[in-house]
C-alpha cells in the first residue's frame, strides 16, 4: 500500500535524527496497534537512507532471540560473522560499541516483549545507555504498542529507565486529511461509500491495507464486514481482543462488559453499570483506566455544563472496536454456530443507530479543522454536543472565544430523516442556548451525510439554516 501522510511525524524523526548525529537518543514511538507505527519508522529510514538494524522483539527463549539477534547483525557487520551473543549484556554491549563508534540507528520493535523474555534487559540497556550517553553518536529507536506497559518502562520512577529518554513520538491515527488523501488514492470517489467506510474504520491505516489486499476498496461495505469481522478466517474476527486483552489482563471479562455497553449506546454511569453488570460503586475504577491507563474510552460533557460531573457521557475512542464490541463478541456464540452472512440482515437494519454517533464525531473534528482565514486560523475554538437533564440535546456547538458566533447543528446521517420536527428542534435548542450564554450571533446548521434535493436546501435556507452535505469532503 502506498505510503500517505505523515507529514509531522516523519518531520519530528528527521529533526531527532540530526541531532542524535552529534549526540546519541534514545526515542520512544508508541500508539494503539494497527496504527503504523512500524511502517512510519521503515518508511524513515529508507527515504534518508539510513544506515540501520532492525530487531522485532518476539517472546521467544532468551537464547532463541539472541541467536535471531546474532544472525541481523552479522548481515549487517560481516566482520562479526558467526558470532553469536550468549547475553543480553553483550548484545548491548556490541550495540553501544557501534553507537559509539559511527552514526547508526537500531530499531528494537514491541520493545515491551523484552519484559515476558528477560525483565533484566531493562537494568542492563540502563547500564550501558548511562555509561555511553555522552559518547554516542546514533539512534535508539524503542517501538511499543502495549501502551500501558511502554509508559510504565519509561516513566515509572521506580523502573530503571526512568527518565532516560530523550525523544518520544506518539502516532495516532490518520487525521481527516490524510484520509481523504487515501480515498482519492484508492476510490473512484464515491463520496458517501467512502464517508460511510471511514466511519468503520476511522483513520487507522491497517484497516485500509487490508481492504486493498483482500480488494474489497469500494464494494458494498457489508460485503467487507462480512468478509472481514464475521468469518472464523476474517483477519478482523478477534479484533478486539488482539487490541485489548494483553492490555487487561487475564480478568479481561469486566472491561469487555463495560466496553460491550458503551458499545451498544449505554454511555451514562448508570445505564454502563446495569448493562454491564458492574456494581456503580465499582465501575469508576474501571472506567478510569478505561480512559486514562488504555485509552480507550473517552470522557464528554455537555458544553456550558455547570454540572458536567452527573451529566457526564462516556464513548469508545474507536470507531471499528466499537463495531467490534456491538455486532462482532456480542455475537460470538451465534458466530460459532453458524456464518455471519445471516447476522448482515440485523446489522444493515442497525447500521444508522451506529453510524450516527461517528458521524456526529466525525463533524466535530471535521469543524475543528476548519480555519478562517489563509493564517490558518481556527474557525472555531470549541465544539462539543449540549444535553440537559430534561430531553433537551443538539448534536454539535461551536463557539469562539471571542463570543462573536455560535454555531449550532443537528446531524442527520441520512437526510431522508431531515423533517420538519428535525428543523423544529433546531430552533428550539437555539433559543435553549441563547437564555444560556451571551453569544452575539447564532448559525443554525443542518449537517447531512448525503445530498440533499436543492427544493428542500432552498426551503432551509429560507428559514435562516445553513445545509453542509459532509459527504461532498470525500469527494
Amino acid at each position: 500500500m502506498k505510503f500517505i501522510g505523515r507529514e509531522s511525524e516523519l518531520a519530528r524523526l528527521a529533526e531527532i535524527s540530526r541531532s542524535a548525529a552529534a549526540s546519541g537518543y534514545l526515542t520512544m514511538i508508541t500508539g494503539r496497534r494497527r496504527v503504523g507505527k512500524t511502517t512510519l519508522v521503515k518508511h524513515f529510514l529508507q527515504e534518508h537512507e539510513l544506515p540501520h538494524a532492525y530487531f522485532f522483539i518476539s517472546r521467544k527463549q532468551p537464547r532463541d532471540l539472541l541467536n535471531e539477534f546474532s544472525e541481523i547483525l552479522s548481515e549487517t557487520f560481516p566482520e562479526i560473522t558467526g558470532l553469536h551473543f550468549d547475553s543480553f549484556d553483550r548484545f548491548f554491549k556490541f550495540l553501544f560499541q557501534k553507537l559509539t563508534a559511527t552514526n547508526f540507528t537500531f530499531v528494537m520493535d514491541e520493545f515491551q516483549n523484552f519484559k515476558y523474555v528477560d525483565p533484566a534487559v531493562f537494568s542492563i540497556l540502563q547500564k550501558h545507555w548511562d555509561s555511553h550517553q555522552d559518547k554516542i553518536k546514533g539512534h535508539l529507536i524503542v517501538i511499543g504498542s502495549i501502551q500501558t506497559l511502554m509508559h510504565h518502562i519509561f516513566e515509572n520512577r521506580k523502573e530503571p529507565l526512568f527518565k532516560r529518554l530523550t525523544g518520544k513520538i506518539i502516532v495516532k491515527p490518520f487525521a481527516v486529511n490524510e484520509m481523504r488523501q487515501l480515498f482519492k488514492t484508492y476510490t473512484d470517489g464515491d463520496a458517501c461509500a467512502n464517508l460511510e467506510t471511514y466511519l468503520l474504520f476511522n483513520g487507522i491505516p491497517f484497516y485500509y491495507y487490508l481492504l486493498e489486499k483482500e480488494n474489497l476498496f469500494g464494494k458494498d461495505l457489508l460485503q467487507a464486514i462480512n468478509r472481514l469481522a464475521l468469518r472464523h478466517d476474517g483477519l478482523l474476527f478477534n479484533e478486539g481482543k488482539e487490541l485489548t486483552v494483553e492490555e487487561f489482563g487475564k480478568n479481561y471479562g469486566r472491561y469487555f462488559s463495560i466496553l460491550t455497553a458503551i458499545a451498544g449506546g449505554h454511555t451514562q454511569w448508570n445505564n454502563i453499570a446495569m448493562q454491564s453488570g458492574v456494581p456503580p460503586n465499582s465501575l469508576g475504577k474501571y472506567l478510569d483506566e478505561l480512559r486514562n491507563d488504555y485509552s480507550l474510552v473517552e470522557k464528554k460533557e455537555s458544553v456550558f455544563s455547570k454540572d458536567a460531573a452527573k451529566t457526564s457521557r462516556y464513548y469508545l475512542r474507536d470507531n471499528f472496536l466499537t463495531f467490534w464490541f456491538r455486532y462482532v463478541y456480542k455475537n460470538f456464540s451465534r458466530l460459532e454456530h453458524y456464518a455471519g452472512d445471516r447476522l448482515l440482515p440485523g446489522i444493515k437494519l442497525d447500521l444508522p443507530n451506529f453510524f450516527g454517533p461517528q458521524f456526529e464525531r466525525f463533524v466535530a473534528d471535521w469543524l475543528q479543522a476548519q480555519s478562517l482565514d489563509e493564517a490558518q486560523e481556527p474557525a472555531f475554538d470549541h465544539v462539543g454536543k449540549y444535553w440537559d437533564k430534561g430531553q433537551n440535546e443538539i448534536d454539535v456547538v461551536a463557539y469562539r472565544d471571542d463570543r462573536e458566533l455560535c454555531l449550532v447543528g443537528e446531524c442527520k446521517w441520512n437526510s431522508k430523516r431531515v423533517d420538519a420536527a428535525v428543523i423544529a428542534r433546531l430552533n428550539q435548542m437555539v433559543e435553549i442556548i441563547k437564555r444560556k450564554s451571551n453569544f452575539k450571533q447564532f448559525q443554525k446548521a443542518l449537517f447531512v451525510g448525503d445530498a440533499i434535493s436543492p427544493k428542500f436546501k432552498a426551503n432551509l435556507a429560507n428559514q435562516d439554516v445553513t445545509v453542509f452535505e459532509v459527504a461532498d469532503y470525500w469527494r
